[in-house]
């Protein structure tokens, strides 16, 4: 009788607790952020099992096939070179990568200085310097989305052409080319 009490009591105890209360809690944007991250996180982590197991045996397979395009792949690779270098030389790429850090560099002198007033700083930066800044990053965009179009281009010539030119041979290869062929050029 005694055993029966008590297994019901941890029974009404269980029962009790089942039952839904109101329990005006509040998750705050903390919490909820975190919770949906962590979830993204797990759903991006299994599809990323799943892209590698069906991904890297199809690589592997055509990995045979791509060892005879090597010799396009290096031909594209030079013309490519000389590509990038004369436009980088034709554009004065380097001379827009140096009035952009001074711009940089003259609205962090701005914005820094304490005797300015904030009338001062806002004409000087939102309407001198940022609009330049702006110019100027405007052009390397354009520089780069113009380079990585024609490598794009090279790409539909030799399908393996650009995993060529970002596997860790290809940017060496492209890095030693291109000194030489600079030195070449002066």
């Amino acid at each position: 009788m005694i055993k029966n009490m008590s297994l019901l009591k941890i029974t009404i105890t269980i029962l009790i607790q089942l039952i839904p209360f109101h329990s005006f809690s509040y998750i705050g944007p903390g919490m909820g952020g975190g919770f949906i991250a962590a979830t993204i996180g797990i759903v991006v982590a299994i599809l990323a099992a799943i892209f590698g197991l069906i991904y890297f045996p199809i690589k592997r397979f055509f990995k045979k096939k791509r060892e005879t395009k090597k010799l396009i792949n290096q031909i594209l690779l030079i013309v490519s070179l000389i590509f990038v270098y004369e436009f980088l030389t034709f554009v004065n790429f380097k001379q827009i990568i140096i009035d952009n850090y001074n711009m940089q560099k003259k609205i962090y002198l701005c914005f820094s200085d304490k005797y300015l007033s904030e009338n001062i700083k806002e004409e000087e930066v939102v309407l001198k310097y940022s609009k330049q800044l702006l110019l100027n990053s405007l052009k390397i965009f354009g520089i780069v989305l113009i380079i990585l179009f024609v490598f794009f281009l090279l790409n539909k010539i030799s399908h393996y052409f650009l995993e060529f030119l970002i596997s860790f041979t290809g940017i060496i290869e492209f890095s030693f080319f291109f000194l030489i062929y600079n030195k070449l050029r002066k």
